[in-house]
């Protein structure tokens, strides 16, 4: 798994949804003309803020490691760039994302032959990615993972 493999479509503007009720999957599009780019090995998460929304962030575009985030309105289905203050997370493919109340969190993940472990928390409230440190001393995180 690399950023270098091709990504096979162009720039669809269309989203899988699964229903709850009845249990289904149904081809959902947005309303944006080309919102964000196709992309694979991202995260993304859900916040119920309102109507709530997706967030999504990284991954790959088939050619290039990516660190941009989207939201994706779940009601009126628009997608919108995130121009979040702070230092943003370097691009990565294949690492983990979670939200905890208005906090979205991502760990490792990978950059071409780069592992990382590092964590980073993007406040949805105030669009501000800070990465997270724990106590002083060497670092005590989880060993370099990714996938």
């Amino acid at each position: 798994r690399n950023c270098s493999s091709q990504m096979e479509g162009s720039c669809l503007q269309l989203i899988q949804r699964f229903a709850a009720l009845p249990l289904q999957w149904q081809l959902w599009e947005t309303n944006n003309e080309c919102g964000m780019e196709p992309r694979k090995a991202h995260s993304a998460v859900y916040h119920p803020d309102g109507e709530g929304y997706m967030v999504v962030f990284g991954g790959s575009d088939g050619s290039f490691c990516l660190n941009t985030t989207y939201t994706l309105d779940l009601h009126f289905k628009n997608w919108e760039m995130l121009d979040a203050s702070g230092e943003a997370p370097a691009p990565r493919t294949n690492h983990s994302g979670t939200m905890v109340g208005n906090q979205m969190y991502i760990f490792g993940g990978a950059k071409y032959r780069t592992y990382m472990n590092d964590l980073w928390a993007l406040n949805l409230a105030t669009a501000r990615w800070t990465q997270v440190h724990f106590g002083s001393g060497p670092p005590r995180s989880p060993t370099v993972r990714y996938g």
